[in-house]
This record gives structure tokens, sequence and C-alpha cells, in this order.
């Protein structure tokens, strides 16, 4: 996700969140997602991704607090 080889449905909060963390954080969950099934589907990327753009600002697609624009 920090690199935008992976993607969720839309608002993608998943790459908003990653992209937040430290190098150490992502360490600590790469045991986790590295035992994820990978989807039939999937196909190796054509060429290497290229570094991660700066995070935009955090946007969920949950529940607005009270008051809040959407």
């Amino acid at each position: 996700w920090k690199t935008g080889q992976r993607k969720a449905l839309t608002p993608d909060c998943v790459t908003s969140v990653v992209r937040r963390l430290s190098d150490a954080d992502a360490l600590a969950v790469v045991p986790w997602v590295a035992a994820q099934p990978v989807p039939a589907e999937t196909a190796p990327a054509a060429v290497p991704p290229a570094s991660a753009p700066p995070p935009p600002e955090l946007r969920c697609g949950s529940a607005p607090l009270p008051g809040a624009t959407p």
C-alpha cells in the first residue's frame, strides 16, 4: 500500500494509514501482511513502483463525527 501496488475500495483508508507509518512500524506488521493469501488472479508488476508520494489528508469512508463535513 505504501508504494501504491495494493489498493483498497474507495475511500482507500488503508493506503492513507500505511503511508503515515514509520519504517519501524511498517516492519512490525509485515509478518501478518505476508501471511495473508494472495488472490489467484494476481500477477507481478511489469516495472518496479516509483517512490511513494507524501500522504494526502486522511479521509475514511466511516460515519462522520457530529458536525463534521464529509
